[in-house]
């Protein structure tokens, strides 16, 4: 059995809590499946899809929280600490300057790398940052995704 895990926005003018908009779509989707097994039994309606929605285990909705990432320099070293699924990855400036062999990111930051000057491992523009602009000696970059 696959799991896939889906993001749903919501928008209201109402006075409510994400609990209780959560609340609510799930009567939605409590509602939606029941009438959707209803046409697959009977035959009656979108019988495809009711076959589909009655194979469905859709789980309660949750409040999403935001991913937080704290990275922590001392001494010249980068702990960073995390909640939750995100992907961390931290990437020395220094070490990079004292050493561009090291490489960069994974490809899965490029959004957040590039525009910041960071390398993306096997891209072949890396001769366009300037480890200049970071001298500093101190500068660490943490970037995160949401998985």
């Amino acid at each position: 059995m696959q799991t896939i895990n889906l993001s749903v926005k919501v928008q209201t003018n109402a006075n409510v809590t994400p609990e209780q908009v959560a609340k609510a779509l799930q009567r939605l989707i409590d509602a939606g499946l029941s009438d959707a097994t209803d046409a697959a039994e009977s035959g009656v309606g979108d019988v495809q899809f009711g076959e589909l929605a009655s194979d469905l285990n859709i789980h309660a909705p949750e409040v999403a929280t935001v991913p937080r990432v704290l990275v922590v320099v001392s001494g010249g070293i980068a702990d960073p600490l995390w909640e939750g699924d995100v992907e961390v990855e931290v990437f020395d400036r220094d070490n990079y300057q004292d050493d561009p062999s090291i490489g960069g990111v994974p490809a899965a930051f490029a959004s957040l790398a590039t525009p910041n000057d960071i390398p993306v491992e096997g891209d072949d523009e890396d001769d366009d940052i300037d480890p200049e602009r970071y001298s500093d000696g101190g500068l660490y970059s943490a970037l995160g995704t949401v998985s």
